[in-house]
């Protein structure tokens, strides 16, 4: 993968100005692999995110199809939820165009200060961006700031 190549780089480079260039790169991408296959013990990565995201209580919302697959994925870091609370008069929502590995939509939400700096909001996978999925995300943004719960 390209961003391990570029952190593989890094680490090979700062090692080198450490100590002498005894540590090959293939050393270094093995130990981050080691890790990752421990990180992730039979689990996939998808199940390792949601693991995740519920051992730091973040809030996040799941829809799955009949197959199990997942459709929707919304997610907001507790202190987002606190500014987007504290902030919610103007709220900025991005979609980006399937970009991303599983080719889903990613829609980000980011709010402004009085100050106008900006913070994010939230994030979610969609599965299409028709009417149904952006009114289920904002379903998932109302139930994360303690609107009304998700059935």
């Amino acid at each position: 993968m390209k961003s391990d190549q570029v952190s593989i780089q890094a680490i090979a480079a700062t090692i080198q100005k450490d100590i002498q260039p005894l540590i090959q790169r293939k050393d270094i991408h093995n130990v981050i692999q080691k890790a990752c296959k421990e990180k992730f013990a039979g689990r996939s990565p998808t199940q390792v995110l949601l693991d995740d995201l519920q051992e730091k209580e973040w809030f996040f919302h799941v829809e799955r199809d009949d197959s199990g697959q997942i459709t929707h994925l919304f997610f907001a870091h507790p202190k987002s939820i606190e500014l987007t609370q504290r902030y919610p008069s103007v709220l900025i929502m991005d979609c980006t165009y399937k970009t991303n590995r599983y080719k889903l939509p990613l829609l980000h939400t980011v709010g402004i200060t009085p100050w106008h700096s900006t913070f994010t909001s939230s994030y979610c996978f969609i599965m299409d961006e028709a009417a149904p999925d952006y009114v289920w995300v904002l379903d998932s943004m109302r139930s994360a700031l303690g609107g009304n719960t998700i059935d």
